[in-house]
């Protein structure tokens, strides 16, 4: 993980403890075309982390305490379980956020990326989907 990355990270793990769960963090580049993700990727520069955490944490929260740390954070509704997520956190573009949900689509399984440039209409977003219970899903 690049420096600036791992010094964010460790402002995460002082709140956090140790149940934080990296899922991804430096990617190569086959690594990376294998599991989807963006040619653009931070992952493969080492300045991108996605992360789970052990025991229930609610998403949301711990999704508002990683905006104060990182430029960029992203909130993922697990593909398998509704009421699962993880978090995508890096050190691109300042203040970007995203809510990322998987829909069914002629058989197959595809992500839809909504992008915000204030936390506010993230939240009033959230707020207003009455899809998802974004305020109850954990991580």
């Amino acid at each position: 993980i690049e420096e600036n990355v791992g010094k964010k990270w460790q402002k995460l793990i002082d709140l956090y403890g140790t149940g934080i769960i990296i899922t991804s963090g430096y990617r190569c580049h086959t690594h990376n075309a294998r599991v989807g993700g963006s040619n653009q990727s931070l992952h493969k520069n080492g300045k991108a982390v996605d992360f789970i955490m052990a025991g229930r944490h609610n998403a949301f929260q711990v999704f508002t305490e990683a905006c104060k740390i990182f430029s960029r954070v992203g909130l993922y509704q697990s593909t398998n379980n509704p009421m699962s997520a993880y978090i995508h956190v890096d050190i691109g573009e300042k203040g970007t956020w995203w809510l990322s949900y998987p829909i069914t689509s002629g058989g197959k399984i595809k992500r839809v990326y909504a992008y915000y440039k204030s936390l506010s209409n993230l939240a009033k977003a959230i707020q207003e989907d009455k899809q998802r219970d974004w305020l109850n899903i954990t991580i």
